[in-house]
């Protein structure tokens, strides 16, 4: 099969994905150079109060629009 005959990869394939796995690394690589305890303890904390307030604030919203169809 020569060149022409190639099926293209979508770009979710081949971007999209190493992309994401490049941004995972060097999150990982800046996790792993902070030293300080205190801040690492810190960025957890954020983290959770992140999820949490996401998670809040979809159930107030599905609440609020079940309110309509009551």
């Amino acid at each position: 099969m020569n060149e022409q005959n190639k099926p293209l990869k979508s770009e979710d394939e081949t971007g999209v994905s190493a992309e994401i796995n490049k941004e995972i690394k060097a999150k990982w690589r800046y996790w792993l150079n902070i030293k300080s305890k205190k801040k690492k303890a810190l960025l957890i904390l954020i983290c959770i109060a992140l999820v949490g307030l996401k998670i809040f604030t979809t159930v107030l919203t599905f609440d609020w629009l079940a309110s309509f169809f009551n």
